[in-house]
């Protein structure tokens, strides 16, 4: 089973050709840190 313990919701669009590691660094600095499942939905 899948515990899910907070959901984020992206309220504007973000280019996806800039390449992972932005996509992390933009999920850091929203909320402050980015998990191992946060980085599992980014992939």
């Amino acid at each position: 089973m899948i515990r899910i313990d907070a959901i984020g919701l992206a309220n504007e669009p973000m280019d996806m050709r800039a390449g992972i590691e932005t996509a992390l660094a933009r999920v850091i600095a929203v909320f402050g840190a980015a998990t191992a499942a946060a980085t599992c939905l980014i992939t």
